[in-house]
């Protein structure tokens, strides 16, 4: 018997606080554009009277109209979502296609006790609809109700005690109370994680803070004039003692940078949970933002398990699991297992798809050196001639990175290499990140063999393997391998996949 929601089964409209929650995150952006332009008076003040004018009668305006004209209904067959103002869209989305209800709040979200509701399904690269913004229960009602209306689409037998209509009084959107659970991460595991994950992103965005905050006449009179003054003192000191502190600038941003890294991963991961429920996993983490994410493993296409040199000495590793239909915007798959030893991963892999990494790899070909480090030369010629119009003849030591150069391309060629089953193809790479793709046979979509004019004058080639998952982002490579090789490493792949006669052993 189909159950009806009778809520959900009319047109009906995101929360109002959707209206207040663009108002606040706009805020910063209209008071930097106040003081810049009236208050401090960088330019004519006509220009930014227009912007809050503009602001005030076109833009304010059409927000109220945009969640005026967003309706969602929700019946036992599909999800219907209507917007636009003066061009109507009406977006239809089957039940049984839904793969992935995840649930996003920011700070200020949480605050307002609402929540972005995303649903994914398998045959796009972008969530096929975004509900901006429900109350958090009603979140977790809606995702109640797709399961329910799924698992009678299906005709499976459920209790109704299970998929009972959703009690008003939900007050969280959490799919992680109920089935096994594989992964709970203590505050500790959260902070050791932070430790040796070891990105240097933060450096970028200190370099980008640092331009943006420039623009402010007060930070301008007060810090940016002495920074300029004491870089200007700084490079008229002998060559001598500037390049001991240039090396240790380097290593104070490089420690600044990894201590802010160890906080932003602990409020991100804080309290990182997974469960697998039937045939999918649910996971919840995050500290200011909340995240709960749902990873269908009916559509799994990959699984890639990474670290890097110092998780590696710890017997530490991540796993990432790549499905059909994950949202590219979000630049990349959700870790599955952010960090555990390689004994409790291999566990928690064996109750997700049973994977055996091998002890062996076959390598690419060794002309991938020669390769590498040409580009890693020509890449580094803007250092060369930068160091030289600065230091004059003593730029001539950065010269000495050659050979570090030549090194890296070495290890390059050791860690990459590939290794292919009965059902299952493995492709390594990575000298810092280092990776391996598992890639199921039967999850192939194509296969094909590229060799550019420079690979083609070392008789090279690079396979190229093709999930669903991510639209091609996460697909797996096997570069600079030998032409001859790469035909018979195709057949091999080919073979496999016609053992696996598109069987998912999930």
């Amino acid at each position: 018997m189909t159950i009806l929601y009778e809520d959900y089964n009319h047109f009906r409209r995101l929360h109002p606080l959707t209206l207040l929650y663009g108002l606040i995150r706009n805020l910063p952006y209209l008071l930097i554009t106040f003081y810049l332009g009236i208050y401090q008076r960088q330019t004519e003040e006509l220009i930014y009277i227009g912007i809050f004018l503009l602001v005030g009668m076109v833009i304010i305006p059409a927000a109220i109209l945009r969640w005026y004209y967003f309706t969602f209904m929700i019946s036992d067959k599909e999800i219907i979502i209507k917007s636009g103002i003066l061009a109507k869209k009406q977006r239809t989305i089957p039940i049984e296609r839904v793969q992935n209800l995840n649930v996003k709040q920011d700070l200020i979200q949480r605050i307002l006790g609402i929540a972005r509701l995303q649903i994914e399904t398998a045959g796009d690269t972008s969530a096929e609809g975004v509900l901006e913004f429900v109350k958090l229960k009603d979140a977790d009602e809606i995702n109640r109700i797709i399961r329910t209306y799924q698992h009678n689409l299906s005709n499976t037998e459920f209790s109704e005690a299970e998929f009972k209509v959703p009690s008003k009084s939900s007050e969280s959107f959490n799919s992680t109370e109920h089935g096994n659970t594989l992964l709970k991460m203590t505050n500790r595991d959260v902070f050791v994680y932070g430790m040796i994950r070891l990105r240097p992103l933060f450096l970028v965005y200190g370099a980008w803070a640092m331009s943006y905050l420039s623009q402010f006449q007060f930070l301008q009179e007060k810090v940016f004039s002495y920074l300029d003054d004491t870089f200007t003192s700084f490079f008229e000191l002998p060559i001598i003692y500037l390049i001991p502190l240039i090396l240790v600038f380097v290593l104070f941003s490089v420690i600044i940078s990894w201590l802010i890294d160890i906080i932003w991963t602990f409020v991100q991961f804080y309290g990182f949970k997974i469960v697998k429920d039937g045939n999918k996993l649910f996971a919840s983490y995050g500290m200011l933002s909340r995240y709960s994410i749902t990873i269908p493993l009916k559509k799994l296409q990959q699984i890639t398990i990474s670290t890097n040199p110092v998780k590696k000495k710890f017997d530490f590793f991540t796993m990432i699991l790549h499905t059909a239909g994950y949202d590219i915007t979000m630049k990349s798959s959700p870790a599955a297992v952010p960090l555990a030893k390689r004994s409790v991963l291999n566990q928690i892999a064996q109750q997700i798809y049973p994977v055996n990494l091998p002890e062996t790899f076959k390598s690419i070909s060794e002309k991938s050196i020669r390769r590498a480090f040409v580009l890693y030369f020509i890449l580094s010629i803007p250092v060369f001639v930068s160091s030289l119009w600065i230091f004059e003849v003593y730029g001539l030591i950065t010269l000495a990175i050659l050979p570090l150069l030549y090194y890296f391309a070495i290890l390059r060629w050791r860690h990459r290499g590939y290794e292919i089953s009965d059902n299952l193809i493995f492709v390594r790479q990575g000298v810092w990140n280092q990776k391996v793709n598992v890639i199921p046979a039967e999850k192939i979509q194509t296969l094909h063999i590229v060799s550019t004019i420079f690979q083609r004058r070392l008789n090279l080639a690079t396979i190229h393997i093709d999930t669903a998952a991510s639209g091609g982002l996460n697909d797996a490579t096997i570069p600079d391998i030998d032409l001859e090789t790469a035909e018979m490493v195709l057949q091999d792949i080919n073979i496999a996949f016609k053992k696996s006669n598109k069987v998912t052993t999930i």
